[in-house]
């Protein structure tokens, strides 16, 4: 469902897509990409690129290092420089870096972002990279793409580039980047009416992090919901469509509790939406403030004011309701998923992790949860960290036609990394249980 053409046509796709940037027509779908391929030198090692990407698949190995060597012998064999050739190659080799980490690891990280900006070495191989990797996303299923990946690989782009410019070396000074979002956060509360004194007092409440991990706008966005609902309101349940960025944010600010995460996600369940991307804060005071970029099933942002009122008074109400729902009502698997049975996996990379190492205290243990893809998966995740006395602080949500890979970033109550085996896996045992794969029960009963 999600490699939905052939290679041949997929890679004659993407060579379509490379060539739409250099067309004004087209210049409103990908902006930064139609000024980037307007001053690239020597497109044709792009277009070399695009053709030779997947040019390896089925050969048996890492396609990605066995086309590498194919189109650096080709551009040889045709005259091109020593550099030029290295180029092509390079970029038929890591063609899928750049979306493994947007749509994967936590961009908002400076570490991840210095380690991509390693690979990628300088500005000119990244806006080759940023180029192919969107020509090769948009050319593999028509209806995978949307505005969320848009922004991540943008972000990404852009975080690279200042990486780049400032030297990879140089380390990332959290306290500036903290008082730099705090000043911008301000100026646009200002213009809201919302008192700086105010914001201040709020945001005592809040840990570092929670401003390196998101932007001034949705700082200042998430400061005026809380301040102008006040105590009295709680919990605050708010949703947006953020016109910049296109993508639908929704905002939960309530006191915390074990349950918490578990009714907030029934409630999104019960909208029928898609969760991209969760960040889980504990703010000081015993409360939580959690940050979701959620889309419609179709995968567009939810624009309309009315759905965003609806989504709001479901979430607000799974949260206030006297008794936990643990098994949210979901829309039934479709036939077509169905005809694809993904079998669920639950990894830890990090397993070799333990309190004795050199990583911050505060630092999660990473959990990858692959399974087919289904309304409710992460309420049911939500579900076995409850059990498991486990704590969520941050969630990507990638999904791949019928296969969903998620990416957890968890921890005990205390903050500290998982590294008690027993708690992992009671984890893996719960998961396990709640993503039985229904489709394979279905399909072994019609054979």
């Amino acid at each position: 469902l999600f490699h939905v053409y052939t290679v041949d046509a997929h890679s004659l796709f993407v060579l379509r897509n490379v060539r739409r940037f250099t067309l004004d027509k087209h210049a409103e779908d990908h902006p930064l990409a139609n000024e980037l391929m307007s001053r690239l030198f020597k497109r044709e090692r792009l277009y070399l690129a695009a053709l030779f990407h997947d040019i390896a698949k089925g050969r048996g190995g890492d396609h990605s290092d066995l086309g590498a060597v194919d189109a650096y012998e080709f551009c040889k064999m045709n005259d091109m420089s020593e550099y030029d050739a290295e180029l092509v190659s390079w970029l038929v080799k890591y063609h899928l870096n750049m979306s493994y980490t947007a749509q994967r690891e936590d961009i908002s990280d400076p570490d991840v972002v210095q380690k991509f900006a390693s690979i990628v070495g300088d500005q000119e191989h990244l806006d080759h990279l940023y180029l192919l990797t969107i020509a090769d996303m948009r050319g593999t299923n028509p209806g995978v793409w949307n505005s969320w990946k848009a922004r991540l690989l943008e972000d990404l782009y852009l975080l690279t580039s200042r990486a780049l410019r400032l030297g990879l070396r140089q380390a990332e000074d959290i306290e500036t980047r903290v008082e730099v979002r705090k000043s911008d956060a301000l100026v646009t509360l200002a213009d809201n009416r919302v008192k700086e004194e105010t914001a201040k007092t709020l945001w005592q409440l809040l840990k570092p992090e929670y401003f390196t991990r998101h932007d001034a706008d949705t700082i200042a966005w998430h400061t005026e919901q809380i301040v102008t609902a006040g105590v009295v309101d709680l919990p605050v349940v708010s949703a947006r469509h953020n016109t910049e960025t296109d993508v639908t944010q929704c905002l939960i600010y309530a006191p915390d509790s074990e349950e918490l995460l578990s009714r907030v996600t029934a409630g999104l369940d019960r909208s029928n939406i898609d969760v991209v991307h969760a960040r889980c804060h504990r703010a000081l005071a015993g409360f939580a403030l959690y940050a979701f970029v959620v889309l419609s099933p179709n995968g567009k942002p939810i624009r309309s004011a009315a759905d965003l009122a609806r989504l709001c008074k479901r979430v607000r109400s799974q949260i206030l309701a006297e008794t936990a729902e643990r098994h949210a009502p979901r829309p039934a698997t479709s036939r077509t998923v169905k005809a694809f049975p993904i079998k669920t996996i639950v990894n830890f990379p990090d397993t070799g992790l333990d309190r004795e190492s050199d990583a911050p205290a505060d630092q999660a243990t990473v959990m990858e949860v692959i399974a087919q893809d289904r309304p409710g998966l992460l309420h049911q995740v939500a579900l076995a960290l409850l059990d498991c006395k486990v704590v969520l602080q941050f969630a990507r949500i990638s999904t791949f036609g019928e296969r969903a890979e998620d990416v957890f970033f968890v921890s005990d109550r205390d903050g500290m990394p998982i590294t008690d085996a027993a708690q992992r896996d009671c984890l893996s045992s719960r998961i396990y249980a709640a993503l039985s794969d229904e489709t394979e029960d279905s399909s072994k009963s019609a054979a």
